[in-house]
């Protein structure tokens, strides 16, 4: 004679440490957000300490600049004088408005954020992972050094290959509009004129090429 007797199920295993942080690494919003949370992380602690660079001295003069004289043509207190506009046009009212160590923090992790989505349409989320957050630490290179107008302009065009890159040719006008203002100007249209002739001298040779 035989019984049946019940033997509950033993208990599943918890999850481990180990497990529960190699499910987290892989998770692809983890990806996505950590070029911006590792930027930001480097953003607050230079907000924090704002060591004195050399070239923050730049864009600390030209933020007082605009606040005093608003937008000029030329000044005479700089390296016994100097165009103005040969710097930047947008960095100063800005770094006015907000402090040039905060502009350049805040551009340092826009620029991580738009290039995360960059990067990752055109190698793929899988090839872009690495890629993405070495260049969240990168992004901050300027900013440490006190370069706040390369920060700002590397912003702007990283938005500006976004928009191209989406399809959007005329907001990517625009923002390359806006690049050229956060770097030199003077520049930015030599570089303009130069970039047009040579896609000039690309078409044509295209067209030649098919006619023939």
């Amino acid at each position: 004679m035989t019984t049946n007797v019940d033997i509950p199920s033993a208990p599943r295993a918890p999850t481990t440490a180990v497990g529960e942080s190699r499910r987290i690494a892989s998770h692809p919003l983890t990806w996505r957000l950590a070029p911006v949370l590792l930027a930001a992380a480097i953003a607050v602690a230079y907000l924090v300490v704002q060591p004195r660079t050399v070239d923050l001295a730049a864009a600390v003069f030209r933020s007082r600049l605009f606040g005093d004289a608003g937008f000029t043509i030329w000044n005479n207190s700089w390296y016994s004088g100097h165009p103005t506009w040969s710097y930047s046009v947008l960095v100063p009212p800005l770094a006015w408005l907000l402090s040039p160590a905060l502009l350049g923090a805040l551009s340092g992790v826009a620029s991580a954020a738009l290039f995360e989505p960059l990067a990752r349409r055109h190698f793929g989320a899988h090839a872009a992972r690495w890629g993405a957050l070495w260049f969240g630490a990168g992004a901050m290179t300027p900013v440490l050094s006190g370069r706040i107008t390369f920060a700002c302009g590397v912003a702007a065009a990283l938005g500006a290959l976004l928009a191209l890159q989406r399809g959007r040719p005329w907001l990517a006008a625009a923002l390359a509009v806006v690049t050229g203002l956060m770097f030199q100007p003077t520049a930015a249209c030599s570089r303009a004129c130069r970039d047009s002739a040579s896609q000039t001298t690309t078409t044509s040779r295209r067209a030649r090429t098919c006619c023939s």
